[in-house]
């Protein structure tokens, strides 16, 4: 008798495991969208951080769902001694879109300033004043409110002897790198490359 009770309790655990099984793959998309956007939870007596979670199991649709991650660490590590205090300038109207990127060179030691418009960024080079002293990388996207603004200010601040690389990172690449710019990328991995080949260019 005690056997067959063993056996139901086991059949029982498994059906329950399906179950489970079947209803996170229902809410995987969902789920993963809603952790997108959640930061943290806190209620009922506790605070629970879902970021760690978010980066660990969910896999964001787009450019860097294509490429592996670990890919791009190894050849960020490589290059970890250009990394280390790089200073970078990001500019992009949805930063958190880039989280994931950025945090991956902060933790090889680059430090990033980031603005969500080109007159953020200006004001942050005009702060420091001269020819980008302060700035050893440009990251930047191209298009806002459907216009090339991102190419625009690459441009004026040329004008201005403003020289250090310009790198656009965009959702999908449809032509070639604009000219002046440092190169253009759509994923992590050519992300990461053009970034180390351009402070490669500042030590030399």
């Amino acid at each position: 008798m005690s056997d067959l009770v063993e056996v139901l309790r086991a059949l029982s655990a498994l059906v329950w495991t399906c179950l489970a099984a079947a209803f996170l793959l229902i809410l995987r998309q969902p789920l993963g969208e809603a952790i997108g956007r959640l930061e943290q939870f806190e209620g009922l007596g506790f605070k629970l951080s879902l970021t760690p979670l978010r980066e660990a199991v969910v896999v964001r649709p787009g450019r860097s769902a294509e490429v592996d991650i670990r890919m791009v660490g190894g050849l960020l590590r490589r290059h970890r001694r250009r990394l280390d205090e790089a200073e970078i300038l990001w500019i992009d109207d949805s930063p958190s879109g880039n989280r994931l990127e950025a945090r991956m060179l902060q933790a090889l030691g680059a430090r990033i300033a980031f603005a969500a418009s080109s007159e953020e960024a200006a004001r942050a080079l005009d702060l420091v004043g001269g020819p980008w002293p302060a700035f050893d990388l440009v990251i930047s996207d191209i298009e806002r409110d459907d216009r090339p603004v991102g190419i625009d200010f690459m441009r004026e601040q040329q004008k201005r002897g403003r020289q250090t690389p310009f790198i656009f990172y965009v959702g999908a690449v449809k032509g070639a790198a604009p000219d002046g710019s440092s190169g253009i990328a759509d994923n992590p991995l050519d992300l990461a490359k053009l970034v180390t080949a351009a402070l490669a260019v500042r030590d030399a």
